[in-house]
């Protein structure tokens, strides 16, 4: 049976949206659960709290999706492609540059985009030195060092998100694709 594509990266980037809002997830990183507050709320948090939830907010997006792209092996074209549509819907759908704590559409699709790129271009297992060195260049001074055993886990780990993501769309998706973009 083959697949469209616009369906997969849909499915793709709700699943990539869900793992940001799962505490397993933010555990991984040493959190208790998932940090819930308002924008309006932000302002009285420590700055460099704030700075390394946003990388994560951002990043498990990022790799997550990423981590469905590798999996199917789509050439160059068609992954970049796929960058622009998800992007455009995405990036559309009301509250998420918010949500993801951007300023404009622009910064969003530039960082995503970015994100994206460098992951797909390694392999799983290389995930977590993708991870660290956007790590240490977004969050600066305030990078968490403990990290490094977490990112590491996400690589692993049986229940991990990117595992689970790699995995389930190695099994469930077909390698013929109606390309519909």
């Amino acid at each position: 049976m083959t697949q469209s594509v616009k369906e997969f990266v849909g499915e793709l980037t709700g699943i990539s949206a869900k793992m940001v809002l799962d505490d397993w997830t933010w555990q991984a990183f040493g959190y208790r659960k998932r940090p819930k507050r308002g924008a309006k709320f932000n302002r009285f948090v420590n700055q460099k709290k704030l700075i390394s939830e946003t990388f994560l907010i951002r990043e498990i997006f990022i790799s997550c999706f990423a981590s469905g792209i590798i999996a199917i092996e789509f050439d160059r074209n068609m992954t970049e492609r796929i960058l622009d549509f998800m992007l455009e819907r995405f990036i559309n759908t009301e509250g998420i540059i918010k949500a993801l704590r951007f300023d404009s559409k622009r910064e969003a699709k530039n960082y995503l985009l970015e994100g994206i790129q460098e992951y797909v271009v390694v392999d799983l297992e290389s995930f977590v030195t993708v991870f660290f060195k956007r790590a240490s260049d977004f969050t600066e001074n305030t990078f968490n060092k403990g990290w490094l055993i977490s990112a590491s886990r996400l690589t692993v780990d049986k229940d991990s998100p990117w595992v689970i993501i790699n995995k389930t769309t190695k099994e469930n998706f077909d390698k013929e694709f109606l390309d519909d973009l």
